[in-house]
């Protein structure tokens, strides 16, 4: 199930660049060399539209995660890992132990912070119902119905420091959105949610693209 967007969930543009295959792979092969700190899985961004954000909301609510800013989303693994290890599981009560067990399952929580090379894939699918087919359910366009079949990729690829992400997205919705982007002769694809970046103790840098927000998760902002 496909739920509606919030306005306020935009793609943020840090530099959109377009990376061929061959690019890619001299990335990845850049990964297999250069060695470092234990950031590989660590310095994996986490979706918005990963429902481990409501779980961390709930906790930050109730005093945990006081480290994870909850108006700079999104976080990485890495700072959601640190959090986890703050947190004595033991003090929770129930409601909050299951909330925090949510967030271990949802990240694959790692209290080694492994230094081994990491590689994460995706695949998923589904179907929107909708009798809209405007972004903004508020103002729906018919009373058509409409069955949109979707289906995104992910590949994550990490070693030391170094961290590169390429997301890609069908949706059938893509062919009628009049605001979006044109996506004609490119297979009805979307690069949503990929990057290039680099960690240490000191800074971190991510160049692609992925959604942003600057407000506490699930509120207005601007």
């Amino acid at each position: 199930m496909i739920w509606p967007t919030s306005p306020i969930l935009k793609n943020f543009l840090w530099l959109k660049i377009q990376l061929h295959k061959s690019a890619f792979v001299i990335v990845f092969f850049v990964f297999l060399i250069v060695s470092g700190s234990a950031f590989a899985q660590q310095s994996q961004v986490i979706h918005l539209n990963n429902r481990v954000y409501h779980h961390i909301k709930n906790l930050q609510q109730r005093g945990y995660f006081s480290e994870l800013n909850p108006t700079k989303l999104p976080y990485t693994k890495g700072e959601i890992n640190s959090s986890l290890r703050n947190i004595k599981e033991e003090e929770l009560s129930a409601t909050e132990a299951f909330w925090y067990q949510q967030v271990q399952e949802e990240i694959g929580f790692d209290p080694s912070n492994s230094e081994e090379p990491y590689l994460y894939g995706m695949l998923e699918a589904g179907l929107d119902f909708n009798n809209t087919l405007s972004g903004n359910g508020l103002r729906p366009q018919s009373d058509k119905i409409y069955l949109l079949p979707n289906i995104a990729s992910n590949l994550y690829a990490g070693k030391g420091g170094f961290s590169a992400q390429l997301g890609l997205r069908h949706d059938s919705f893509y062919d009628y959105d009049r605001l979006g982007e044109i996506v004609n002769s490119r297979f009805g694809l979307r690069s949503e949610d990929y990057y290039v970046g680099y960690k240490n103790d000191f800074f971190n840098i991510y160049i692609g693209k992925f959604q942003n927000l600057w407000a506490p998760y699930g509120e207005a902002s601007t």
